[in-house]
């Protein structure tokens, strides 16, 4: 999984100006929740069919909170770690946390 990391409020911006469908995962290095979470969404991405119509993001939440803060602000979600959010047109679409954390549930939110 190629993973873009979400390290600046431009790209945040960008994020919510644009029309595709943006993933963003947040992580926190401390939580075993988060490393199962990461390892469950690694693991089904190879299978997912709109892979290559959506472009993941990572959030380290310890190192970037300020980045992860504006995140739930700009998309009006609460803070969680780990949380999955699925944006189209600058609008999450899908908001999930700790075990709800995958990809399989997002196919049906896809369409082109």
């Amino acid at each position: 999984m190629d993973w873009q990391k979400l390290e600046s409020p431009e790209a945040v911006e960008n994020i919510k100006s644009n029309d595709d469908y943006v993933l963003i995962y947040k992580h926190s290095y401390r939580c075993e929740i988060c490393h199962k979470a990461l390892d469950r969404i690694e693991n089904q991405w190879d299978n997912f069919p709109y892979k290559n119509s959506v472009t993941p993001y990572f959030i380290n939440v310890i190192t970037e909170r300020e980045i992860s803060n504006k995140v739930a602000s700009e998309f009006n979600v609460p803070h969680k770690s780990p949380q999955l959010l699925l944006i189209k047109g600058g609008k999450v679409i899908h908001d999930a946390s700790h075990g709800g954390v995958e990809i399989n549930s997002l196919s049906n939110l896809i369409t082109h």
